[in-house]
């Protein structure tokens, strides 16, 4: 009998040992997975934040494409009516082109015959007067400097070195000043 309650005591001493590892065991196991859920619960924490993160971004990217797509669309109309306004200008800068170009044909017109005709078209013309007739007819003193001139060109003087001589003489322009 004793040997028998030794027995029993020490199964009773190694089911409290065995329990005991047991016990150590599976807090050791309860440790080790709680430690992997707070790793996952870190992880799991850093994929919200990126994903909320990547919402905001597509959100504020979706603001400013809409943005960009309402700027382009007022920019387009802004460049429909500028490029309306550009051909209407088109056409008045064409309309006064041509009005512009029968007056210049009208006044050459009108120069020609007053040329033909010897008569006053212009301000002073150096070489040339104007009688009581208001017909042009020639200074004979100032014709003679206009063939100097002509000669002196001829003979490769220059307009400027002309000019320079003419001054130097004391010889004035039509209007009385000096020759460039």
């Amino acid at each position: 009998m004793r040997k028998e309650k030794e027995l029993r005591e020490h199964k009773q001493m190694n089911t409290k040992k065995i329990d005991r590892l047991s016990l150590h065991n599976a807090r050791l196991a309860i440790m080790t997975k709680m430690r992997v859920l707070k790793k996952s619960d870190t992880l799991i924490s850093n994929l919200i934040d990126e994903v909320e993160t990547l919402q905001y971004r597509e959100d504020a990217y979706a603001k400013v494409f809409n943005d960009y797509e309402e700027e382009c669309r007022r920019l387009s109309k802004v460049v429909n009516k500028l490029e309306a306004k550009v051909a209407g200008l088109n056409s008045q800068v064409l309309e006064l082109q041509n009005k512009a170009n029968k007056r210049s044909e009208s006044m050459q017109d009108y120069m020609s015959r007053k040329k033909a005709n010897m008569e006053k078209f212009t301000h002073a013309i150096y070489g040339w007067e104007v009688n009581e007739k208001q017909e042009l007819v020639p200074n004979w003193e100032q014709q003679e400097v206009i063939s100097s001139m002509r000669d002196m060109l001829a003979n490769d003087t220059s307009a400027s070195k002309v000019a320079k001589i003419l001054n130097e003489i004391g010889i004035s322009g039509a209007r009385g000043g000096t020759w460039t």
